[in-house]
């Protein structure tokens, strides 16, 4: 009975000690900074300012930052074209 018992718990010692690396492993790094595409969609890739991983969007182009006076893909879309003025 006791060796049953120190068994089943050396066993549950085991598979905790192993599945925590994993789940630590994967709040740290690029998810952290937001530098990478989020897996679950719940942040913007590069919202915080590190595009190391992002690809061109409202915050990054090149994997670098935008500037604040350039224009972003949005508002190139919804801006009107000179052309298009009379």
């Amino acid at each position: 009975m006791m060796r049953t018992f120190a068994h089943a718990l050396l066993l549950a010692g085991l598979l905790t000690f192993l599945t925590v690396p994993v789940a630590d492993a994967h709040r740290s790094g690029c998810h952290r900074w937001h530098s990478c595409p989020s897996d679950h969609g719940t942040y913007v890739c590069s919202d915080t300012g590190h595009c190391s991983q992002c690809s061109d969007n409202d915050y990054c182009k090149n994997q670098q930052p935008r500037s604040q006076k350039e224009p972003s893909q949005k508002q190139k879309l919804n801006s009107p074209n000179k052309s298009d003025r009379r």
